[in-house]
């Protein structure tokens, strides 16, 4: 949270001194995974709102910083099936599935390189790219495993029919996001924030991709390129719909 705060502080004296400072109110839906250099996770649903302000440099450029409440999250499942054979026969089957269902929910804080190409009767096109900063508030994890685990005797014939005699047994709990007795990834994140948005008069629309720089889970790897291709980063892709006042 100090993070955060500092980068508030920074924010604040460009936001004093701006002569030209408009307010705008956006948000809207998004999709959330997570990416490593090797792997990726199932896409969730998710959304951020928040507020903004705009202090134009110049009629082209500005610097847009924002305050925005963000859900994320991810999916991921790690499922492995075992047959043990002995002469043609099936003497031993193991069954493992694990499902994780991450929601992370986040106070963010993009803050943007704007820049505006005009058209005509007050329309025009804005490409924004910045870095964004953001500290997990609450979530929850949900928390899934089918296991099974049979021994065979080698001389029946089990080959076709041996799922038939499998017992499966279920466990479920619901974690803490965050909280040290439960998933435990890290609260502070951040990442490269890039938005194109069409503007109308005082309205706007557009899409937004974050893709996070900072792995989420504090497992920790002796060899730091590792650390960057084995571990998932948050990434968003997103609607926005805004209104500026």
């Amino acid at each position: 949270m100090k993070k955060l705060m500092l980068m508030l502080f920074l924010v604040v004296p460009i936001v004093v001194s701006a002569q030209k400072i408009t307010w705008m109110v956006k948000g809207g839906p998004s999709i959330n995974t997570v990416w490593s250099g090797l792997l990726g996770g199932d896409m969730k649903f998710g959304g951020r709102l928040g507020i903004g302000l705009e202090y134009q440099v110049n009629r082209t450029f500005s610097i847009q910083p924002s305050l925005m409440m963000s859900r994320k999250g991810n999916k991921s499942t790690n499922e492995k099936e075992i047959i043990y054979y002995n002469e043609g026969n099936i003497s031993s089957y193991e069954y493992d599935k694990k499902t994780y269902n991450y929601s992370e929910n986040y106070l963010e804080l993009p803050i943007n390189a704007q820049f505006r190409i005009h058209f005509r009767k007050s329309k025009s096109l804005t490409f924004a790219v910045g870095p964004y900063f953001a500290y997990g508030i609450g979530g929850k994890t949900k928390y899934s495993r089918k296991y099974a685990s049979k021994e065979f005797d080698p001389y029946e014939n089990q080959l076709v029919n041996y799922d038939g005699n499998i017992v499966y047994t279920e466990t479920k709990a619901t974690y803490s996001t965050f909280g040290r007795n439960g998933a435990n990834l890290h609260r502070f994140d951040m990442g490269i924030n890039e938005e194109i948005h069409f503007e109308f008069k005082r309205f706007m629309l557009g899409i937004y991709v974050q893709s996070g720089l900072l792995k989420l889970d504090k497992y920790h790897e002796s060899n730091e390129l590792y650390n960057f291709l084995l571990h998932g980063k948050n990434v968003s892709y997103g609607l926005d719909l805004g209104y500026r006042f």
